[in-house]
């Protein structure tokens, strides 16, 4: 058994913090495409880009709109803090932090992978403004430095975090996730492992690329149920790092939970799809999202499937399911889906049941 480092959220403060409202913004974008011209704080920072370090201006012209609107509200910020900033090639997202340029370019890298692997689903999408993500990446020294409480300061000026929650994280850092803003904080080692002893759970790279299509998720379709939002991360994390290391869960978590999702996924399926009354999206709609647990494993295997072969009809489903969330009275708990439950195992079952299971068994053999 190995000590897992720490749950996704810090539970408490993400519940206070999604509880000012669905979609509050991070950065003061406007609602339109058009222009976004950098700003000259904005076009004077020097950035990562790919495998360079370049100027906002240099890149101007090659980043999204979203990215542009996010680099003009944050400018000054960043050069008041003294941040290091990477920008992705691709995905309409903005890395902010304490990391030396070299590991804010690769952080920028990841993002790129994840953009690309869900592009299929997000391809019907171009037409919608979507904020940028920001991901605030700190390392133990940067967390213990002003830029870390100055970086807090600015969430809650920019109405995205409470004064309440941000006096919990000056005293005690770690990460949080915000979907709905969209934003996350990253700390870049491992807070609770240690190595030494045998109970390494960190990668990074992991986290990053599972929190951002998370975000990514709830800002292009809206609040999702628990175990397609974690499936979906878990899509990126097997397909880029061939390995699982988000779970939602504090304490001990088995070492071999982090690997052969594919072959352990496989072999449970073949098992239950020899029953009558087997039917893919009731693991959907079971307990254990975020967790190493069978329905959760074959929850991801199905949006694994539809991601590669039917990404249309998977974004369809997201598309019905963050309206159905809409329709109901969420602003009682806005970070958790509220979808109605008849409704939505009717969407589930229209698309997960009509896969194939042995086109899906074959398909797993293939998923490295």
């Amino acid at each position: 058994m190995s000590k897992q480092p720490g749950a996704f959220w810090k539970t408490g403060l993400a519940a206070f913090a999604l509880a000012l409202g669905n979609g509050v913004p991070l950065v003061a974008q406007a609602q339109d495409a058009e222009g976004h011209e950098l700003h000259a704080a904005a076009a004077r920072l020097e950035l990562g880009y790919g495998k360079r370090t370049l100027t906002g201006a240099d890149v101007q012209a090659k980043i999204s709109a979203p990215v542009r609107a996010a680099l003009n509200d944050w400018a000054d910020a960043v050069t008041e803090l003294g941040l290091t900033v990477a920008v992705p090639r691709t995905a309409d997202a903005l890395v902010l932090g304490t990391l030396g340029s070299r590991q804010m370019r690769e952080v920028a890298g990841w993002l790129d992978e994840a953009w690309e692997l869900m592009a299929p689903v997000l391809a019907g999408d171009e037409a919608r403004w979507s904020d940028a993500t920001l991901v605030f990446v700190f390392d133990e020294q940067g967390s213990r430095s002003p830029a870390w409480e100055g970086m807090l300061d600015q969430l809650v000026t920019r109405h995205a975090l409470p004064a309440a929650a941000r006096n919990s994280l000056a005293r005690d850092p770690g990460g949080l996730t915000l979907r709905d803003v969209p934003a996350f904080l990253q700390p870049s080692w491992d807070m609770a492992g240690n190595a030494a002893a045998g109970d390494d759970e960190f990668r990074l790279g992991n986290e990053i690329v599972h929190k951002f299509v998370q975000c990514l998720v709830t800002e292009r379709f809206g609040q999702l149920p628990e175990m397609l939002r974690w499936g979906m991360g878990y899509v990126a994390e097997q397909r880029l790092f061939r390995s699982i290391y988000q779970f939602d869960a504090t304490g001990f978590v088995s070492a071999d939970a982090h690997v052969q999702w594919p072959k352990r996924t496989a072999k449970t399926l073949k098992a239950a799809s020899r029953k009558d009354d087997f039917s893919l999206a009731a693991f959907a709609r079971g307990a254990g999202a975020g967790q190493a647990q069978v329905p959760q494993m074959v929850t991801w295997a199905a949006l694994d499937y539809l991601n590669q072969r039917q990404p249309e009809e998977l974004a369809g489903l997201l598309s019905e399911l963050g309206e159905l969330h809409r329709a109901a009275d969420s602003w009682r708990n806005p970070g958790k889906y509220s979808g109605d439950r008849l409704q939505t195992g009717v969407q589930l079952a229209a698309l997960f049941d009509a896969i194939d299971s042995k086109l899906l068994l074959k398909h797993l053999k293939r998923v490295k």
